[in-house]
């Protein structure tokens, strides 16, 4: 059989981000991001996301890549507290610190951790999405006087994919919270107090995952995702018996056994119907 050619030659250009169309965390996907940068810009030492939480006007770690160990692990902060960060936010344009010696004084944990891990000067991007503001990518160096005009063009081309990368998360998470909202819309009428308590239950998962980060070895994405993904287990309580969910008095052993159940039921019926590539963030969630 005669092979064209013509067509082979088609298909002789290789796409150096391709690796971005795989099934992998965002940390994995940034860290491939920094390793590109890297190539073009060696003084490019760290590449760092912080996600915004408007309700509590928090600024969180979410993911990193580092050569040399994460300064800031599962740290956040009040956005109005944080006047420098602030600033970028409302003037809707990036920020370069070429001699991060002028935040020394500082009293902020960020401020202190940054310089302490050797950092001199870094490149702060403001991330959004439909004009909402998600949080911020951090470009950091060594080096001094590293951030200059000629190629920040590129690093900005970086940080785009990475805005992307991190809305396409959170319009998915938008996106279940919404069906979630449905959902609970049939148990409420069961257990009016359903509302509140998945807030407060994401915020104590988040902070008990917090605890225990060193023994299961989460990262700073992980935790987040499991704050994202904890509401979920309210749902379960559609297999919850009347007799059992409304009862006006303590519940017995068993009734209180059946009770449990409805965390892992939850959990587990979203793992059926919901393609997502967080199924082991919740299978975690599942076994807390």
């Amino acid at each position: 059989m005669e092979i064209n050619t013509d067509r082979l030659d088609m298909f002789t250009h290789e796409d150096l981000l391709c690796t971005l169309n795989e099934k992998a965390d965002i940390s994995e996907k940034i860290d491939f991001l920094h390793n590109i940068a890297r190539e073009h810009y060696g003084f490019v030492d760290r590449v760092a996301v912080a996600i915004y939480d408007a309700e509590c006007d928090l600024l969180k770690t979410f993911a990193h890549s580092t050569d040399s160990g994460n300064p800031l692990p599962l740290y956040q902060a009040r956005l109005s507290e944080a006047s420098s960060l602030k600033a970028v936010v409302e003037q809707g344009q990036p920020r370069i610190v070429n001699d991060l010696r002028v935040f020394q004084k500082s009293q902020s944990k960020h401020s202190k951790q940054i310089q302490e891990h050797g950092f001199l000067s870094s490149y702060t991007v403001p991330l959004y999405q439909d004009g909402e503001f998600l949080g911020f990518v951090f470009f950091n160096s060594r080096m001094k006087n590293a951030f200059k005009n000629e190629g920040l063009s590129y690093l900005d081309m970086i940080a785009r994919l990475i805005s992307m990368l991190v809305g396409g998360k959170v319009n998915e998470i938008k996106t279940l919270h919404g069906a979630l909202k449905t959902a609970t819309e049939f148990t409420s009428h069961r257990d009016p107090e359903t509302g509140a308590h998945l807030e407060r239950m994401a915020r104590f998962v988040r902070i008990i995952a917090a605890e225990i980060v060193e023994a299961e070895g989460f990262d700073d994405e992980h935790v987040e995702r499991l704050f994202w993904y904890a509401p979920l287990h309210d749902v379960g309580k559609i297999t919850v018996p009347d007799s059992i969910l409304l009862k006006n008095a303590p519940l017995t052993d068993e009734e209180f056994n059946v009770m449990k159940l409805h965390a892992d039921k939850g959990g587990r019926s979203f793992l059926k119907c919901w393609i997502t590539s967080d199924s082991t963030i919740i299978t975690t969630y599942l076994s807390l």
